[in-house]
């Protein structure tokens, strides 16, 4: 599956084509605006939108369409009074068994740039696991046959660069989440600095016999690119061992 980028799709007949296109080639979610030209509300929340999409661009995919001409798209998934009065946004939510689910934004309560991150973010698919050794989720992580990563924080949450990388390559790695108040699996891993993201090598046998660190010092080291491009090597490098 592709990445899907941030974009403003042209109007048209075609909208609809183009949409479906793009949400069935991710696993990433999308944040669809419907609106009028000239709406005083989509007047400011547009540059909102515009900041947000700058900043998630690599993890969201954002489309913007004029209601006006758009209307095949607007009139299958918008209901009666949606975009009338003010701007609609729907996030079309990649579910883990194919297909989307909606989920519609409140444009009256949800409008500023760290509003929209938050309610963007929080509806992300997130197939990180967070790793615990009482629960028995760490074991269970070991044992699964597929390539593993494990990503080492302080944070009480997933970022949503992982969430998206956890989404998007979901069928070639699984990625784990280790925090450190979780001592007895952090201190398994011993990293030198957080974060850490840690590609583990194991033998034919599935032992373990390495822990290979992403390299957080370079240039755009948090960007999705360098940090997909870490996974599917690690990816690569676990079948021809396998």
């Amino acid at each position: 599956a592709g990445l899907v980028s941030s974009q403003l799709l042209p109007t048209g007949e075609e909208d609809q084509v183009v949409l479906e296109a793009l949400l069935s080639h991710s696993h990433l979610l999308t944040a669809v605006a419907f609106y009028r030209q000239g709406c005083g509300d989509w007047g400011l929340l547009a540059p909102e939108w515009a900041a947000a999409a700058a900043q998630l661009r690599h993890v969201i995919g954002f489309v913007s369409l004029n209601i006006d001409k758009s209307l095949r798209v607007a009139s299958k998934y918008l209901k009666h009074e949606d975009g009338k009065a003010r701007p609609a946004v729907l996030l079309f939510v990649p579910e883990a068994r194919g297909g989307h689910r909606i989920v519609r934004m409140d444009t009256r309560k949800t409008r500023r740039r760290d509003e929209l991150l938050l309610f963007l973010t929080a509806h992300m698919p997130d197939y990180v696991q967070v790793l615990k050794d009482k629960d028995g989720s760490h074991a269970r992580f070991l044992a699964h046959p597929m390539p593993k990563l494990v990503y080492i924080a302080d944070q009480t949450h997933v970022l949503p660069v992982y969430k998206a990388l956890s989404a998007e390559l979901r069928e070639q790695v699984i990625i784990g989440e280790v925090r450190r108040s979780e001592f007895a699996v952090f201190r398994q891993y011993g990293p030198d600095a957080l974060p850490s993201f840690l590609q583990i090598v194991e033998n034919s046998q599935g032992r373990i016999i390495a822990l290979l660190a992403y390299d957080f010092t370079r240039s755009n080291a948090m960007s999705f690119a360098s940090l997909a491009f870490f996974v599917s090597l690690a990816a690569k490098e676990w079948r021809q061992i396998k």
